[in-house]
């Protein structure tokens, strides 16, 4: 696999679509807080696309514990009771995608030693905002969105064409997160080369559903 490649998982007949302008403002983690340019989120992975899409359809905390509780079997026992388990809707399948294209851009590492200290010295006056003390590669990772969308726009207005993370669910997901530029011919930097409708049967659908202890709804 060529490390060039990254997958996107969304509706047909093109899963590398950007988002409508109508449902703007934006709210993912590396959208543009100021609402002028669209970012499209891949994955180096098929896997890792499967397991960022589908995470969604577990049950909460709170929601596990309850029917855990509810439910009598071993605690050493090796298969979670299929009670637990959250589900992905058949009708899921319908018009989903998993798009192929390759990277054609610059695009930064968020969480190198290098992009750190120059985002800190952005982020430093900003801190005591978000009742931070100190910025480092946690802050990045700690879900707030809020910091992740202002180091977008920074990432955006040094020329960069994105941004690579990781993922929360696991460090060997190599996340991208795209960004738009003003270029009708090439608004984002990827060759986009196929895509194809997701089958219930694809392998790294049924590992995502292991990961995740989800199962397929009826």
């Amino acid at each position: 696999m060529s490390d060039s490649l990254v997958y996107r998982i969304a509706r047909a007949p093109d899963p590398w679509t950007p988002p409508d302008w109508a449902s703007a403002p934006f709210s993912n983690r590396y959208d543009d807080p100021e609402g002028k340019y669209r970012v499209l989120y891949a994955c180096s992975q098929r896997l890792g696309c499967f397991v960022e899409t589908l995470a969604r359809f577990r049950k909460g905390p709170a929601e596990l514990a309850a029917t855990l509780a509810a439910i009598d079997f071993a605690p050493d026992d090796d298969d979670v009771p299929p009670a637990i388990l959250g589900e992905v809707p058949l009708d899921w399948f319908g018009n989903r995608m998993m798009g192929t294209a390759e990277l054609t851009g610059s695009f930064v590492d968020i969480c190198s030693a290098e992009w750190i200290s120059r985002i800190r010295l952005q982020m430093t006056p900003l801190l005591k905002s978000f009742g931070l003390t100190e910025f480092d590669a946690s802050t990045i990772q700690s879900g707030q969105r809020k910091i992740t969308q202002i180091i977008s726009r920074f990432v955006y207005e040094s020329g960069a064409d994105g941004i690579l993370y990781p993922s929360k669910h696991g460090h060997e997901f190599k996340n991208w997160a795209l960004f738009e530029r003003d270029n009708p011919r090439e608004p984002f930097k990827i060759a986009i080369q196929n895509a194809e409708f997701i089958r219930p049967n694809d392998p790294d659908f049924l590992e995502c559903l292991s990961l995740l202890n989800l199962k397929i709804g009826s």
